[in-house]
């Protein structure tokens, strides 16, 4: 699937994301498919059933009405945001995974219980440290929709510098490669702009590899260059 001009993978490409996006029909039969999105969405209606982390929420309190009522919330994409470019992926998920949850109807702790997939598909986001969204919560706990998106830039990072593996709950997680973002009129938050996406694979010889449909075959990267950095994907 490297080869730009080959009728197969673009074939194989539209199979895989008709279901996921509306279709118009167009004069002589034809179907124009508009699948603007980003790497983060797209990850989201493919690999729903995969989801990165799962939450069971309840609250504790007797009182309220809504003890006892367990809620299942599942997310196949992990969202951070990076301030200054400075980022712990591993103290970011640990921070999740100890985060309260405050219940809306009484403002009771929650009980709550997280697990973590075999899959881990990290979404970096960042932001000027500082700055606070339009909400009634820092940006920190604000959902990331509700953040002004001319806000959110590139982050950049080298190779050598990204993190290799985490460890949660005492399972190890290795990462396995990098979704990166290229567009030379980006300044916001994959919002209204065009661009071209690649993949860097890391490899066991401590290599990494470009993975760009644009190319005819894989390249081979230097552990120094800087890439435009949004998915961070680990495994077990």
């Amino acid at each position: 699937m490297l080869n730009p001009t080959g009728k197969k993978m673009y074939n194989k490409r539209v199979e895989l994301i008709y279901p996921h996006f509306k279709s118009t029909l167009l004069v002589g039969g034809i179907q124009l498919i508009d699948v603007t999105d980003t790497a983060s969405s797209i990850t989201n209606k493919l690999f729903k059933e995969l989801p990165s982390i799962t939450r069971h929420i309840n609250c504790t309190n007797e009182l309220c009405e809504k003890y006892m009522k367990k809620t299942v919330l599942s997310s196949t994409v992990i969202s951070i945001n990076v301030y200054d470019e400075k980022i712990d992926v591993q103290n970011e998920i640990e921070n999740i995974i100890n985060s309260d949850e405050i219940c809306e109807s009484c403002d009771t702790k929650k009980n709550s219980v997280i697990t973590l997939g075999e899959y881990l598909i990290i979404e970096l986001n960042s932001m000027p440290a500082g700055f606070y969204a339009d909400t009634s919560k820092d940006i920190e706990s604000a959902p990331l929709d509700t953040i002004n998106q001319n806000y959110v830039t590139p982050f950049k990072m080298r190779l050598e510098n990204v993190t290799k593996k985490i460890v949660i709950n005492k399972k190890e997680y290795k990462i396995r490669g990098i979704v990166a973002f290229s567009s030379p009129t980006r300044g916001n938050l994959r919002f209204n702009t065009t661009g071209h996406y690649t993949t860097y694979a890391y490899r066991s010889n401590d290599r990494w590899e470009l993975y760009d449909d644009c190319k005819e075959k894989v390249l081979k990267v230097n552990q120094r260059c800087e890439v435009n950095i949004e998915l961070i994907i680990f495994t077990l």
